[in-house]
């Protein structure tokens, strides 16, 4: 009887934080996406708190056939209150990041 009551208890406690803690959902309040056929495409969304992505894909001829080349960008508010913006490129040299938020290297001297 006593484990019972002591389980029941602890699944009572459970039920409670997961309410507690629970965010509700954010709705994306505008939504865009264009495909051509050659599989190149603009998306873009932007959520009701006001986070924003954009994305972008086109070929482009590469060394050995087309490359799809990809840019964006993502904006949201940090926790602390600040904009995070991040602009970014990808391509067959990789992924580009630039952001404010972001660490810089600093050049190595000999």
């Amino acid at each position: 009887m006593q484990t019972t009551v002591i389980a029941l208890l602890a699944l009572v406690a459970v039920a409670a934080a997961q309410q507690q803690f629970a965010a509700a959902p954010i709705p994306i309040i505008n939504h865009e996406l264009v495909r051509d056929d050659f599989n190149q495409y603009a998306l873009r969304y932007q959520t009701g708190d006001g986070a924003s992505f954009a994305d972008h894909g086109k070929l482009v001829p590469g060394p050995e056939g087309h490359v799809l080349v990809r840019s964006g960008s993502h904006e949201y508010r940090a926790p602390d209150g600040r904009i995070i913006k991040l602009t970014y490129t990808a391509d067959e040299n990789g992924y580009h990041p630039v952001g404010d938020h972001l660490p810089v290297s600093v050049p190595a001297q000999f």
